[in-house]
């Protein structure tokens, strides 16, 4: 619902000239706005998300992190900068948002104080990152790269862990020591304490998230759940189909 609020508010906010009657043109097109991205703070407070604004006469886009509270109001805009600023993701202790900015040679990874401050780059990467995500302790971060998946140390930036895989999509932690990664054609999960993999679906999951209920990892594959045990480190048929991410 709260997705649904923002979207809505956001939608309204920048139908150019909503009231007037006249010809939708091209250059009313380029006045939309895309909103995109939006994440909820762990204390369910606030949401962040992207705003695309479009420049026809450039033939230019660029794309900015904005911040609200989740009742919609107070909307403000975090960053403002020429090159696109996008996918943020909150610190578990709601204090900082990752983003990854183009700003300084190509994609990198960012970090910027929720409550005031200048934003600080966090990696100096020749090839482009994507999809950041904070392990739920606030201690690791995973980076996807086009030829592989990195864990990084969040206090001293170290590397902790790397797995060679093709084209990785998206991660989602199952707990402090287990990763799910999913590209086109795989879905696999990594054990970070013995840097070992196993295959879990060949095929990208439908869906992917956290159990409702017990909070446990869950992914959809083909119509069917399935729930991950970390007590015994496998997947287990679940007839629980609601997410949360």
């Amino acid at each position: 619902m709260k997705k649904l609020f923002l979207f809505a508010i956001l939608f309204l906010l920048t139908i150019p000239g909503v009231a007037q009657k006249k010809p939708f043109t091209i250059e009313d097109l380029y006045h939309l706005k895309t909103v995109n991205d939006p994440r909820i703070s762990p204390d369910g407070s606030k949401i962040t998300f992207t705003v695309t604004s479009y420049f026809l006469h450039k033939g230019k886009h660029n794309t900015e992190i904005y911040l609200m509270n989740a009742d919609g109001s107070q909307i403000h805009q975090m960053t403002n900068n020429p090159a696109a600023d996008y996918a943020p993701r909150w610190s578990p202790d709601g204090k900082s948002i990752l983003f990854i900015s183009t700003r300084k040679n190509g994609a990198q990874l960012w970090l910027l104080p929720v409550f005031g401050g200048e934003p600080k780059q966090l990696t100096h990467i020749s090839t482009e990152i994507s999809n950041p995500v904070w392990s739920s302790d606030g201690r690791k971060i995973v980076l996807l790269k086009d030829s592989g998946i990195y864990l990084k140390s969040y206090s001293d930036w170290k590397d902790i862990v790397s797995f060679a895989q093709a084209k990785p999509l998206y991660a989602l932690w199952a707990d402090t020591d287990h990763l799910i990664v999913s590209g086109a054609y795989f879905t696999r999960l990594y054990n970070l304490a013995d840097k070992s993999s196993s295959l879990i679906a060949l095929s990208q999951p439908d869906y992917s998230g956290f159990n409702e209920e017990t909070g446990k990892p869950m992914v959809r594959l083909k119509k069917a759940s399935y729930e991950y045990d970390p007590s015994t480190v496998q997947w287990v048929k679940t007839d629980k189909t609601k997410f949360k991410q």
